[in-house]
């Protein structure tokens, strides 16, 4: 039972090894990647790890010339030396273009090298151990553990290699005790493997780690790649611009098209500050207010949305959304904590010119252009509470007036303003559009409409209510009389007979006060 345990152990753990190291095997492109990256790992360790392997090897036979014979010693040199140089011409030929995929027989070679360079530590250990004297035995034993834990350093990013390196290099070290003799080399034997077991696990635990940093950092990329094709076919089909700025604002990514629709070079946005490049833009006409919200945005570091400017640029007046929210460090942006601005810039112009047009068709006669009858409607209200309110005030300032003076007679009043609605309509106009046809009658509402206008003050407002029915309201009368005279001047001027296509119309109204 304890047997088929073991093995069921065994099978265990190869197929967790088969799992961790699959990555080294397999042919995708994702781990041709991974492996190159894992090999660029130990090629910049290389020369440290060849210069390390030398020195030792160096010391080593100065430290046993005496009890090996000068023949083993150079010719064990001369093939580490060489070993070494195969290593520095392989890192020299890769190191300044390294290749960003690796196959498996690469990690294979990786891996053969590593074994090579513990053999011979191990050929060493294994031949002259137990024939040298104590401190000679602690010269190379010291040597043995050292360059143990440098290559499982150095080789940590390839578990096979390291694993390979440290083994070979156990292997000697167990021969060597064991063929000694000594009591104490038996416990010495024990803690060899032991600490090699600790080395080769700490390796798979490095590499694992290593591998999962590796295919996490491939992943974020292939998402980097795929969000920046999604940006770039986003700004070039879009009517929206993107943009960037730094903590003061200043543009740090500013595409072709951003900086034609702000009539500037993408080197010369580059320094220039967001406002800055939207007040140099800004319409004569338009105010401020939208432009101070936005820059006291940016300065307290707060996000804003859907703030809309006008600006002059080649195409003529067009309006602007802009949206932006902060870069922070942290998930609360707080007052010095930001990085910088990401944002949108949207062209509304569209939407601006329709939402001005669906008001002019909401309070605005579509034929004459006067006001209609809801604006009337509005327009009442809103005279009538001015009115209403003066003359509250004049009231309160005569209150006063009385109150301070006890002996003396109030003198005469100036009347308080009123508030006139004018009525009137074409006389016999059915009969225009009969005769004459639609054509010829709507021409006529438009002239009235047109000397309504020439009649009327700048504060005074023009309505047409409906067929041929028009109303005025007259702001600010003094007297009855003032309304009269206006209606005889109306009347004057709206029956002037009417040259339409060389037909002349003769035209009356109506007045109602």
């Amino acid at each position: 039972m304890q047997a088929l345990n073991l093995i069921r152990h065994w099978h265990r753990l190869r197929a967790g090894w088969r799992r961790e190291t699959l990555v080294y095997r397999a042919l995708d492109a994702d781990s041709a990647a991974i492996r190159a990256r894992h090999l660029q790992s130990i090629s910049r360790l290389t020369p440290l790890m060849m210069f390390g392997t030398l020195s030792g090897s160096v010391l080593l036979v100065i430290g046993l010339q005496e009890a090996v014979s000068p023949w083993q010693l150079g010719t064990w040199l001369t093939v580490m030396a060489g070993l070494c140089g195969l290593a520095l011409l392989s890192w020299a030929r890769h190191h300044r273009h390294p290749p960003e995929f690796a196959s498996p027989r690469a990690i294979t070679q990786a891996v053969q090298g590593a074994w090579m360079l513990g053999l011979m530590w191990t050929l060493a250990v294994a031949s002259w151990f137990a024939d040298l004297q104590h401190d000679q035995q602690l010269l190379l034993s010291t040597l043995m553990v050292g360059m143990m834990c440098g290559g499982a350093f150095a080789l940590a990013s390839v578990p096979q290699a390291a694993c390979a390196y440290i083994g070979s290099m156990a292997l000697g070290s167990a021969m060597a005790l064991a063929r000694s003799g000594a009591v104490v080399h038996v416990y010495l034997l024990g803690l060899v493997l032991l600490y090699s077991l600790v080395l080769c696990l700490c390796v798979v635990i490095n590499a694992r780690v290593h591998t999962a940093r590796l295919v996490s950092e491939r992943e974020a990329e292939r998402q980097g790649q795929v969000v920046s094709l999604l940006l770039r076919d986003f700004e070039e089909h879009s009517a929206d611009l993107l943009w960037e700025a730094g903590r003061d604002g200043c543009f740090t990514r500013a595409s072709l098209r951003l900086a034609a629709a702000l009539g500037s070079s993408v080197e010369r946005l580059q320094a220039t500050p967001l406002i800055d490049a939207l007040q140099a833009c800004r319409s004569p006409n338009q105010d401020g207010d939208q432009f101070d919200e936005v820059a006291t945005a940016i300065r307290d570091g707060r996000p804003f949305r859907e703030l809309c400017v006008a600006v002059r640029t080649e195409a003529g007046l067009r309006w602007w959304s802009i949206t932006a929210k902060p870069l922070a460090a942290t998930a609360e942006p707080a007052a010095g904590l930001v990085m910088g601005w990401r944002g949108v810039l949207a062209d509304v112009t569209a939407a601006r010119l329709s939402h001005e047009r669906l008001a002019q068709m909401a309070h605005f006669d579509s034929l004459t252009g006067l006001a209609n009858r809801p604006h009337l409607r509005e327009h009442v209200q809103q005279a009538l509470a001015r009115t209403l309110g003066n003359a509250a005030e004049r009231g309160t300032h005569a209150d006063s007036r009385s109150s301070s003076t006890e002996s003396a007679q109030p003198a005469d009043a100036a009347p308080t303003p009123q508030l006139a609605l004018v009525c009137l309509d074409v006389d016999h106009f059915k009969s225009i559009n009969d005769t004459l046809g639609h054509a010829v009658g709507d021409a006529v509402l438009v002239e009235v409409a047109l000397r309504l206008r020439a009649s009327l003050r700048q504060s005074d407002l023009a309505v047409r209510l409906g067929g041929d029915e028009f109303a005025l309201v007259i702001e600010g009368v003094q007297d009855a009389g003032q309304v009269h005279g206006l209606a005889k001047r109306l009347v004057l001027a709206l029956c002037q007979p009417l040259d339409i296509g060389g037909t002349t119309v003769p035209v009356s109204v109506s007045i109602g006060v």
